[in-house]
C-alpha cells in the first residue's frame, strides 16, 4: 500500500503535468479528485488524507496554497466526480 509520502509525491507530480492549467482550479484539482476516487479502501483514503495534511502544514507557501486549492476543489467539484 502507498504511504502518505507516496501520495504527496504523486499529487505534486499531477500538478507538474497540469502546469499549463495553472490558473484554472478545475485543471489543478480534477486529476487529484480522480486519484482520490480511484482509492479502494478506507485505509488508502486515510493515508491520502495524511498526505493532504502534510501539504497544508508545509513550510512552502506554494504547497500550502495547493493543499487549500485541493480542499476547496473537493467541495466545489464534489458532484463532478
Amino acid at each position: 500500500m502507498k504511504t502518505s509520502d507516496d501520495f504527496y509525491r504523486e499529487i505534486l507530480a499531477l500538478q507538474k503535468e497540469s502546469a499549463a492549467l495553472k490558473g484554472e482550479l478545475a485543471g489543478r484539482v480534477m486529476p487529484v479528485l480522480q486519484l482520490y476516487k480511484s482509492l479502494q479502501s478506507y485505509e488508502e483514503r486515510r493515508v491520502f488524507q495524511d498526505a493532504l495534511e502534510k501539504m497544508l502544514t508545509s513550510d512552502q507557501v506554494a504547497i500550502r496554497k495547493l493543499g487549500v486549492d485541493i480542499c476547496l476543489g473537493f467541495f466545489v467539484f464534489r458532484d463532478a466526480v
